[in-house]
């Protein structure tokens, strides 16, 4: 039997969980004696939910497992800043596969669509909104790079408007930023209410266990998972828990995890909202890959996203200097309103590949591993999971043809040497972030 290390665990208070109207809602299984399934997906994250929806599907009289060591909307799918993008934000213009990225815009929107349809039959409200995002620049030297994103867009066929300080004064209550490029495409929601409400209405067969960590397993032969209380044997598995597939023994050096932090505002009062006035909820992602995410959220509050650690795992020290960068970061962009505090800080995981592209394979026979989403796993957690979900059931589509040819990611070597040059090389990026931060 194979032992697991190491565990995520809960860093700092999540926003986004703590103010889900579906937090405590969801009605998951004990697992406390043995069992045995069909199918099992370790991590019920985006990618996770997706797979067991798509399995479901194709096979309705199946026996599905969907287990994660946390709660649901707790983990790194509940953490990140709520955006659902369509069109890539960094790609070089001068060599941009357009096939490729037209494809990969393709497979954004299909992931968009399939959430959209699935909350719209079910009346789920994750706070979904079509706002689009702004990709904005305080400083002129990123400038370039909103330049480069109108190129690509223009080659690809998106559509976007470019805003000058004037415009974008109106549209996001601050004069901080000089130059955007908005998208319409993308989704903003509560990150974690989409997770426990797509959970909530998953096929009946499908049983969810929460707060079930993994502890061991044996994967040749009869597959046997090891949990606190009882076994579950199965027939097929797929380990979709992101940066920690490496501690599962799933994606050996494949995947560099990568921790960054968050802060949200408590609901601003009427006086605060006079700033506002007329101004829909927004998100703003930084023209520098190292800046500051914004929200103004569709119930009054505003998140501050930034500050990367490469590391598995967090501690005070670090979740508190990340609010330090927090605090100034939101007094720069909203002097006038400088003075709200912070109502919940935490951090989460990213998982990271060295040439972006996903660990998507059969690692051994009927194992399935799902990784390496690089900050985007709204939208390519929710194709990724669907798509594995055909793979495992032998369904053949251009799209997957497509996945299987363009998700391999790169060799990254172990050891604490390159942890150490990963956070160097963050440094020097957020440094030359500036005051994208």
């Amino acid at each position: 039997m194979k032992k697991i290390k190491k565990f995520p665990v809960l860093d700092g208070s999540n926003g986004w969980f703590d103010t889900s109207t579906y937090k405590g809602k969801l009605n998951s299984k004990i697992l406390d004696e043995n069992r045995t399934y069909d199918f099992v997906i370790i991590g019920a994250g985006v990618t996770g939910i997706s797979a067991a929806r798509r399995l479901a599907e194709i096979y309705p009289q199946a026996k599905i497992a969907l287990i994660d060591a946390l709660k649901i909307g707790q983990g790194t799918s509940g953490r990140n800043s709520g955006f659902m993008i369509d069109v890539p934000h960094f790609l070089d213009p001068n060599n941009l596969d357009i096939d490729k990225e037209s494809k990969t815009v393709e497979l954004n929107k299909f992931a968009i669509k399939r959430l959209k349809d699935t909350i719209e039959e079910h009346d789920l409200k994750p706070e979904w909104n079509h706002s689009g995002t702004y990709l904005a620049a305080n400083e002129e030297c990123n400038f370039n790079n909103i330049d480069a994103f109108i190129q690509t867009q223009k080659k690809i066929g998106s559509q976007y408007e470019v805003l000058s300080q004037s415009e974008l004064v109106k549209r996001l209550g601050t004069h901080y930023y000089k130059k955007a490029v908005y998208t319409p495409g993308t989704v903003l929601m509560n990150p974690a209410s989409l997770m426990m409400s797509l959970a909530s209405v998953l096929p009946e067969n499908i049983d969810i266990y929460e707060d079930t960590p993994l502890r061991s397993m044996q994967l040749s032969g009869e597959k046997t998972l090891q949990f606190d209380k009882a076994n579950i044997k199965c027939d097929q598995i797929v380990f979709a828990t992101n940066a920690f597939n490496e501690a599962v023994h799933a994606s050996k050096n494949k995947i560099a995890p990568v921790f960054t932090y968050a802060s949200l505002t408590r609901v601003l009062n009427s006086k605060e909202l006079l700033n506002f006035e007329g101004i829909a909820s927004y998100g703003v992602t930084s023209a520098h890959p190292a800046g500051t995410s914004l929200r103004f959220t569709s119930d009054n509050r505003i998140l501050i996203r930034n500050t990367v650690n490469a590391s598995l795992t967090s501690n005070e020290t670090s979740l508190k200097r990340a609010c330090e960068k927090h605090r100034l970061s939101f007094e720069n962009r909203y002097p006038n309103i400088k003075g709200v505090p912070f109502e919940y800080s935490w951090g989460g995981i990213l998982g990271m590949t060295l040439n972006h592209q996903s660990h998507f394979s059969e690692t051994n026979k009927g194992v399935y591993s799902v990784a390496g989403l690089n900050g985007l796993g709204l939208a390519k957690g929710t194709y990724l999971g669907h798509y594995m979900a055909e793979f495992i059931c032998g369904k053949s589509s251009s799209q997957l043809d497509f996945i299987l040819k363009n998700e391999n990611p790169s060799w990254i070597p172990p050891g604490p040497l390159t942890t150490l040059g990963a956070n160097l090389r963050i440094r020097y990026e957020e440094y030359r972030a500036g005051m994208e931060i």
